[in-house]
């Protein structure tokens, strides 16, 4: 690699700093060399006064990305933090889609956990030069780097201990020539990676300094409400809106219909009251008196979609993975275990609803929205207004949660609505009620599990997932991290009766739930401990299957995970005094489960009295590398259960003739502070690079809970929620 392709310096105006990196492997974070100086961009710029700011190129939602990222680059500069801003990236077609692109999966820290330590380390390294060379300049005498340091925003000279500001070495550290070999600070020197660090964003979000889109605006703003087709994929036929324009404050109504953007994503045909007021916009869309044609998923309901789904998973299908010899492991066991699970579709339901500003001025049009994905918005607003995608430009707000429902939908209805109007700026509000009706929603997982016993341990595996949504999942070897000599797995898709999207964990809650709630049933049948059960399984090696560079790759990250599982495992039996005497009634269960190479395990403590379930504690185990801030990790995991535990107690997506009931949160129940249980969060400490703790936590807790109630009661329950009838059947 040429040296010159790896990190590009410049002066700034006033003399300052400014570092632009591109990197050579496959996530290239920053500028290539051979594109021009931009900003904001993924470099770090420091001014004359030695005021650092740091372009954030992940969607801030709540999960700390916008404080956990920069600690990187502070450590490794050795940077003061009361000198630290951060600005929001815009999109750029420089940066990588990895590395600007989706914020999900808990991969940020993961992702930008190398680049931003390059960046920062090869900026001290060009200031300690630029002091030394200073130093010289002044006393004629040569002065080894060896002998710098930087804190809190300067270079000290240790033998001497003069200290020089960042700010007046700026202009100097911009001439200097980009080191060929990095150096990385020794983790003993890491003032911030590991350390409680405050939120730098929630502080201006409670002051009003910093806005999300909800209470963003812009003069002569208008609102926008729709009124959404109640059905996937159903038409408009026609609609009457004399009413609507009588209502006081309502300006103009407008449709969109046949938005073709091939499903990624799915825009509802709808009708658009545009008024001077949010209330005015809504009370106008209640006066729409409208038709729709709702085609043939108006004539679908839960029901129905099970017959479906129940027909999908008699048929054979060629499997997707298939080691081993199965039949003949399942033809010599000494004993065949089955059972079926069952996870529903599930709701985002945000604390803040969705919303989205957008403007035309001239042919250029400007968004101001928090969306996960900067590059997709962008590409979608420009595909929906047949422009090209330097016509528009997408400003990241923040969010109030999003746990993957923030797409691209609203974007392109706000940028349509916008030029239907004659290009005046406009806030597309939804309501509580279009959020929960209209959303990407979880996929519908059902699964039969078999397992072939000899030796009282599990030699065949038996997989079929049926999933009602747009595509596989939950069957891949990488998916299964226990040994099993014998695996044959496949995946029936039935399709969605409405969109389907990402939901915090994805797809590894829905498969969690069947395989940690089976492994624990095997366990009990076999009248072994389940803990140790699992240990069993866990013990071997990971073996290679296949070749090349992907079978490596799955068979590395497989190994990780379970060393990482053996771990968590350990760690969260012990804090939980796992099998201790519990009183009649209750019961602990265990789960362990993996997400984007983090291990996360659980032991949940339940009591079910006179039918009644009562969560009285969570003690969880992660295993995530390197800790950057503990207080943002406890906390989504804290998140993560009580997502979780919602989901467990009050989930699922009801619907009738295509239309979700669902609406707010009067029947799209959440956890209340009363049902809380006592939550307990252990960190394995670690030097491996640090990875994802924002969905970790979701997965384990349905099936430790569901084990929790099968040790109180001895009734297994393989679903959820789990209702009453569920508790007080025989």
């Amino acid at each position: 690699m040429k040296r010159r392709n790896f990190i590009k310096v410049s002066g700034a105006v006033g003399g300052g700093f400014l570092l632009s990196m591109s990197f050579p492997w496959s996530n290239d974070l920053f500028a290539k060399e051979t594109a021009p100086q931009f900003q904001p961009s993924a470099f770090l710029k420091i001014d004359g006064q030695g005021n650092i700011t740091f372009t954030l190129t992940k969607l801030e939602m709540g999960q700390g990305s916008g404080t956990g990222l920069p600690m990187i680059i502070a450590d490794e500069l050795g940077a003061a933090w009361d000198k630290l801003k951060v600005e929001r990236a815009g999109y750029d077609k420089r940066f990588s889609r990895n590395e600007q692109g989706t914020t999900g999966g808990s991969s940020s820290i993961r992702k930008l956990w190398r680049p931003l330590r390059d960046a920062g380390a090869a900026a001290r390294m060009m200031f300690i030069t630029a002091a030394a060379q200073q130093m010289k300049a002044k006393t004629n005498k040569d002065y080894s780097e060896k002998d710098f340091y930087t804190q809190n925003n300067q270079v000290i000279h240790r033998p001497s201990g003069k200290k020089m500001d960042f700010g007046q070495l700026a202009g100097k550290a911009a001439k200097i020539p980009v080191p060929k070999k990095l150096t990385y600070k020794d983790t003993k020197e890491y003032q911030y990676i590991g350390k409680p660090v405050k939120n730098l964003i929630t502080p201006n979000l409670v002051v009003g300094k910093d806005e999300y889109t909800s209470n963003f605006t812009l003069p002569n703003m208008l609102y926008a409400a729709a009124l959404r087709c109640p059905v996937y994929q159903g038409k408009l036929k026609s609609y009457d809106d004399s009413a609507a324009l009588k209502v006081k404050g309502v300006k103009q109504v407008v449709k969109i219909t046949n938005v073709d953007l091939k499903n990624d994503p799915y825009v509802y045909d709808s009708v658009v009251v545009v008024a001077d007021s949010t209330w005015a916009a809504f009370k106008g869309k209640q006066a729409l008196k409208v038709q729709w044609e709702y085609g043939p998923n108006g004539k679908r309901n839960m029901d129905s979609v099970r017959k479906e789904v129940l027909a999908a998973a008699k048929k054979p299908l060629k499997p997707s993975v298939n080691l081993g010899n199965v039949s003949d492991a399942f033809a010599k066991a000494d004993e065949v275990l089955e059972a079926t699970y069952e996870n529903p579709f599930q709701a985002h339901a945000l604390m803040e609803p969705i919303s989205a500003v957008a403007r035309f001025k001239g042919t250029q049009c400007e968004v101001w929205t928090a969306t996960q994905s900067v590059q997709y918005a962008t590409k979608i607003a420009a595909q929906v207004l047949n422009t090209s995608e330097d016509k528009v430009k997408v400003n990241v707000l923040p969010s109030g949660g999003s746990f993957g429902r923030r797409g691209e939908d609203f974007v392109a209805e706000a940028v349509l609505i916008s030029k239907a109007i004659g290009g005046k700026p406009v806030k597309l509000v939804w309501s509580r009620e279009d959020e929960l009706q209209h959303d990407q929603y979880h996929p519908y997982f059902y699964n039969t599990i078999r397992a072939a016993i000899k030796d009282k341990k599990i030699v065949g595996w038996e997989n079929n997932i049926v999933r009602v949504a747009g595509g596989k999942g939950g069957d891949a070897l990488y998916d299964i991290f226990y040994e099993f000599p014998h695996i044959k797995t496949q995946c029936a898709v039935v399709k969605p009766p409405f969109p389907m999207g990402a939901w915090r964990s994805v797809v590894v809650h829905s498969a969690s739930l069947s395989l940690e709630s089976f492994i624990d049933e095997t366990a009990h049948k076999l009248g072994k401990d389940p803990y140790k059960f699992r240990m069993e399984h866990l013990e071997a090696p990971v073996s290679l299957v296949g070749t090349g560079d992907r079978a490596n790759l799955i068979k590395n990250y497989r190994q990780l995970t379970r060393t990482r599982y053996k771990a968590v495992l350990q760690e969260v039996t012990q804090k939980a005094q796992w099998g201790k005497k519990m009183p009649k009634g209750h019961g602990q269960g265990l789960a362990v489960t993996g997400f984007s190479r983090t291990a996360c395990a659980q032991v949940a403590e339940v009591s079910v009295v006179n039918g009644a379930l009562k969560v009285h504690k969570i003690t969880c185990a992660m295993h995530l590398g390197r800790v950057i801030n503990p207080h943002f990790v406890r906390g989504q995991a804290e998140g993560g259960i009580i997502w979780a535990l919602s989901a467990l107690l009050y989930g699922g997506v009801d619907f009738e003739k295509g239309q979700v009931k669902n609406s707010n949160y009067h029947n799209n129940k959440i956890l209340r502070l009363s049902e809380m249980p006592e939550i307990e969060v252990h960190l394995i400490e670690s030097d491996e690079d640090p990875t994802g703790a924002g969905e970790p936590s979701v997965p384990p807790l349905a099936p430790a809970v569901l084990n929790a109630i099968f040790a109180a009661t001895g009734k297994r329950i393989r679903k959820i929620p789990v209702l009453n009838r569920d508790l007080n059947s025989r």
